[in-house]
């Protein structure tokens, strides 16, 4: 597993979304997003 995998799996077991906009043979351009709640 990649550092990438890992962190993306991190990081969706926490609340994220994951999407791969892009792949080729050396790279895969992905964006992600965390929502974030915030208390007055």
């Amino acid at each position: 597993m990649t550092e990438l995998e890992t962190f993306a799996k991190f990081t969706i077991e926490h609340g994220s979304e994951w999407w791969s906009l892009e792949e080729s043979e050396s790279y895969t351009l992905c964006e992600s997003k965390e929502k974030y709640i915030v208390k007055n």
